[in-house]
């Protein structure tokens, strides 16, 4: 009994996904928008500096925007991909999050998005307005994320979807497999430990 119980164990424990347990292994990019004699941004650096010495994974694109047109013209590019009115610096991007100013609440939750992201796959629009990226390094078949967001929204059923990288992942459908594949090899164990047995 205590053999069987010990096989359904090992079972269930091999069945979670790898990447539950590591950590860190997306590479994550941060974009920084930042004007020369800020405060804030000098701020925001040096914590930035700090968050690359912690987190192996995270790759920083700094752009000074107060002397350099074009990269002003790309901040405010990547602003309007993000609705944002304020002509503000620091600006910071990373995956869907943009952050406006700097402060520690602001640098917490910098820290959170990096984290979130280092564990999940995310769509990188900022990093394709730039040229950092293509849209296929991404896999995104040469479909931006709002296209497909686009797509689905004229879908009357796209409430029910979520998008990853993409890929449009039915709620619960993946909790419906790991059960059933779970109950599956849970029968088949005990099946053959009682075979075995006779």
């Amino acid at each position: 009994m205590k053999r069987s119980i010990f096989i359904i164990i090992l079972t269930l424990f091999l069945l979670i996904p790898v990447d539950t347990f590591a950590k860190e292994n997306n590479q994550v990019r941060l974009y920084l928008f930042h004007g020369e004699g800020c405060q804030h941004c000098t701020d925001e650096k040096e914590f930035i500096e700090k968050l690359e010495k912690k987190y192996n994974n995270l790759k920083v694109f700094s752009y000074e925007v107060w002397g350099n047109t074009e990269f002003n013209a790309k901040m405010k590019e990547i602003k309007s991909l993000f609705s944002v009115n304020s002509p503000g610096v620091p600006f910071t991007v990373i995956g869907d999050k943009y952050f406006l100013g700097f402060n520690e609440s602001i640098g917490r939750q910098i820290e959170q998005a990096i984290i979130r992201f280092s564990n999940t796959a995310y769509i990188d629009d900022t990093g394709v307005t730039l040229g950092i990226i293509t849209d296929c390094e991404q896999g995104q078949d040469l479909i931006t994320s709002n296209e497909l967001k686009q797509e689905l929204d004229n879908n009357k059923t796209a409430n029910n979807y979520k998008i990853i990288n993409n890929i449009v992942i039915v709620p619960g459908l993946s909790i419906l497999i790991i059960g059933t594949v779970t109950i599956a090899l849970t029968g088949l164990i005990i099946y053959l430990i009682k075979r075995k047995r006779k």
